[in-house]
This record gives C-alpha cells, sequence and structure tokens, in this order.
C-alpha cells in the first residue's frame, strides 16, 4: 500500500483474482485491454506479466497494457508478452518530457515493439499542457 492508501500488489494471485472478480462484476467473457495499474516493485513484472500472459491464454484478457512503468519495466514485461499499450502522464515533467527523459525512451521503446501510447493529463493540469502546445 502506497501512502495514498491504495494497494498495489502485482503478485500473479492477486493479479488473477482481480482479473476473475472484474469479469464477475462486468458479466463478460472476457477484458479488451487489462492494465497493470502501478507496477509492484515487490513482484518482478516478469511473474505479474507470466500471469497475465496465462489470462490471454484462457481468453479472459484480449490485450494488456501498462501503466506509468519505467523504460526497463515495459522492455523486461514486453519480453514475457506483447505489450499493446502503455498509459503515462503526458506532462509530467513538461521541461525534459520530449529532450532526454523516461518519456522520450519509452517513446523509443515503443515505436520498436509497435506498442500503444494512451496519454493523460489531469484536469489541474491544464495550464501546464496548454504551455506545452
Amino acid at each position: 500500500m502506497n501512502s495514498a492508501g491504495v494497494v498495489i500488489n502485482g503478485t500473479p494471485e492477486y493479479v488473477r483474482a482481480c482479473v476473475e472478480a472484474s469479469l464477475k462484476h462486468l458479466d463478460v467473457e472476457y477484458i479488451d485491454l487489462y492494465y497493470q495499474h502501478r507496477v509492484d516493485g515487490k513482484t518482478p513484472i516478469e511473474n505479474t506479466m507470466g500471469e497475465l500472459k496465462k489470462l490471454v491464454e484462457e481468453g479472459k484478457i484480449k490485450y494488456i497494457g501498462l501503466s506509468e512503468a519505467r523504460p526497463d519495466t515495459i522492455r523486461r514485461a514486453h519480453a514475457v508478452h506483447p505489450i499493446t499499450a502503455v498509459q503515462m502522464d503526458w506532462c509530467s515533467n513538461p521541461d525534459s518530457d520530449f529532450v532526454d527523459s523516461p518519456v522520450n525512451n519509452k517513446a523509443k521503446i515503443k515505436h520498436k515493439n509497435k506498442i500503444k501510447a494512451i496519454l493523460f493529463a489531469a484536469l489541474k493540469k491544464k495550464n501546464r499542457i496548454e504551455n506545452l502546445i
């Protein structure tokens, strides 16, 4: 659990339980795009992705996405199973987003591996976004 009280758990058991609960709650047979939001620093991403890969093979998930993952984590995860999308805060560091930064490195990884970028920016950051455009 982080300082905001959010559970960050990437263990295979927890990931499977979350997927199963979502399928039941949504009353669907599969999830189109399942995101691992917030990478668990205690569980190797390879373990998390291994379980997500099994869920894809079982037909419970179609595609896998990561949210706010570092470039090295994206590479390691993609080596286990293709990542379809990476969600990131577009304006987390406006001074370096398009220079030499984790965001720029992510862009190179995504281009090479044909991973789609899903950018988000909180409304409170609207002014920062407008200044970047």
